[in-house]
């Protein structure tokens, strides 16, 4: 249980260095694993339109797709 807390925290801080940086997430897993894929959608601009009938529609403008 403490390697999976560890690696959670890794890969957490390598998450945080990259969105600083702008940059790809270098993470390096724990040899029992084959690989991991991470994949975050950082949203610039964001707009929500109401429905008559209630329905809500998000529409993403601009958008960037960061993976590992």
């Amino acid at each position: 249980m403490n390697i999976e807390i560890a690696q959670i925290c890794n890969i957490v801080l390598a998450t945080k260095s990259a969105l600083k940086k702008r940059n790809r997430i270098r993470y390096k897993p724990i040899y029992y694993e084959k690989k991991l894929n991470l994949y975050f959608l950082i949203i610039k601009n964001i707009r929500l339109k109401v429905l008559r009938n209630g329905l809500i529609i998000v529409l993403i403008e601009d958008y960037k797709i960061l993976s590992s």
